[in-house]
């Protein structure tokens, strides 16, 4: 399930061992919202426990957190470009990824014709990136800085990523790689277009994730 965060319209105090006290303002993840429709299961400061759904609002039900996405891959689809060659994202589109250590995110933001990349720190007290700016949740701190700079040198506030239309094409031909940056495969299999940008070789992806180049002639688009 994708991260639900939720913010509290209430106060609530709970009357039972299984339910989660908060607070008017607080912000909470939302963990389980289908086992019952009348009480969520969250969690907060560490806590966990069901919360009844009126005494919140959802604030985020996100499309950034990207886990599996690495730091390569991210700058790839922000930097996008479409047949025109113009960039598919501006200034401010971004992501959040796994840092390099167990429980780390960052923050990869595109400015100009380039990505630039945050490490966001985790504390008891909360997310920052820069320690004058705590928040409670990733979904906060992404907030915050849809309205504030996240960066110290430039201005550049936080825009919705636009997602890349993925493009399938099929084998027409059977294709045999000859170089480690060729990629393989059968007439009628089914990859993945990532790049269209040469008019001879495109860029592709295989069911397995294996990435490579591909002649376009060798190829139908469907």
């Amino acid at each position: 399930m994708d991260v639900i965060e939720a913010i509290g319209k209430h106060d609530f105090h709970a009357s039972s061992p299984d339910e989660l006290s908060f607070k008017r303002g607080d912000y909470l993840q939302i963990i389980d919202m289908e086992t019952d429709p009348n009480w969520y299961r969250a969690q907060m400061k560490g806590n966990t426990g069901y919360i009844p759904n009126n005494y919140i609002e959802i604030i985020h039900k996100d499309n950034w957190l990207m886990l599996d996405v690495t730091r390569q891959e991210a700058e790839r689809m922000l930097l996008a470009k479409n047949s025109n060659m113009q960039y598919v994202n501006g200034d401010g589109a971004f992501l959040v990824r796994k840092g390099r250590q167990e429980g780390e995110h960052s923050l990869s933001v595109k400015y100009m014709c380039e990505v630039q990349h945050f490490k966001i720190y985790k504390q008891n007290d909360g997310h920052f990136i820069w320690e004058s700016d705590k928040f409670p949740t990733l979904g906060a701190l992404v907030n915050f800085y849809k309205s504030s700079s996240v960066s110290r040198s430039h201005h550049i506030t936080l825009k919705e990523i636009v997602k890349e239309q993925k493009v399938k094409a099929r084998g027409i031909y059977e294709f045999n790689a000859r170089g480690s940056d060729e990629l393989s495969f059968k007439k009628g299999e089914v990859i993945d277009i990532l790049d269209q940008h040469d008019l001879h070789w495109w860029t592709a992806q295989n069911s397995n994730n294996q990435t490579g180049l591909i002649p376009a002639t060798y190829v139908e688009v469907i």
